[in-house]
């Protein structure tokens, strides 16, 4: 059965070859043979090709996170269902995709950001994970602080509507 995943906004296949004794799986048309997997505390140790990677996976839903190397992607699992009958839309709200606790916010309301740059730095289950703005713009509200809680889905931040009659104008 294969299975689609996003990473870094691409789609990917996911097929499992085999469970026993090592698991084989392959991504798009690449194999890949985990032959070890080791878990403690919170690490887990996965022996791909002879070299021991160290992760930490954190699952929310359809969402997983994993930290490795120090970086952190998201993969979120594809429903057929859901994508086949949902388009992507943008959105002022910066949105919390775990819940957690701020580490660090990077920028203040009225500032003006670049697409790419960091807005602001937050912990879960002990994993750091970086927000970037996915747009140029103003930031119009900040609503957690540093060591400030959230809950997953919560409006992190939100940047200023743009006037689309303006933006026409401007282009």
């Amino acid at each position: 059965m294969r299975l689609k995943y996003e990473l870094l906004e691409r789609e990917h296949e996911v097929e499992t070859l085999q469970r026993s004794p090592s698991l084989a799986i392959k991504i798009n048309d690449k194999g890949v043979i985990i032959n070890d997997f080791q878990t403690d505390d919170a690490a887990q140790t996965f022996v791909i090709d002879d070299r021991d990677h160290k992760v930490f996976v954190v699952r929310d839903s359809d969402t997983i996170f994993i930290h490795a190397d120090g970086e952190t992607w998201e993969i979120r699992a594809i429903n057929a269902i859901d994508a086949a009958s949902q388009g992507r839309g943008s959105s002022d709200a910066v949105i919390a995709p775990m819940p957690g606790t701020v580490v660090t916010a990077h920028v203040a309301a009225g500032q003006q950001v670049t697409i790419g740059q960091t807005l602001i730095v937050i912990e879960s289950m002990k994993l750091q994970t970086t927000i970037v703005a996915d747009r140029d713009g103003s930031i119009a509200e900040v609503f957690f602080g540093e060591n400030e809680s959230f809950n997953k889905g919560a409006e992190l931040m939100r940047f200023e509507r743009v006037d689309s009659k303006t933006e026409l104008e401007t282009n």
